[in-house]
């Protein structure tokens, strides 16, 4: 009989850091979509600044 429950308490702590390593992979893609979407709008943002003061000689 403890051999059983012991079985079924490392059953759940494995299936407990599986769903905590998958969290913590579904986090880092949304890290790394967010820096790659700022990382965009900066670009936008810089080009368009260039470009006003590039125009503002003219």
């Amino acid at each position: 009989m403890r051999g059983q429950a012991a079985i079924e308490y490392l059953f759940m702590i494995l299936v407990a850091l599986l769903i905590v390593s998958l969290v913590i992979r579904y986090i880092k893609n949304i890290a790394n979509e967010a820096g790659q979407t700022i990382e965009n709008a900066t670009r936008v943002l810089l080009r368009e600044l260039q470009s006003s003061y590039s125009n503002i000689g003219k």
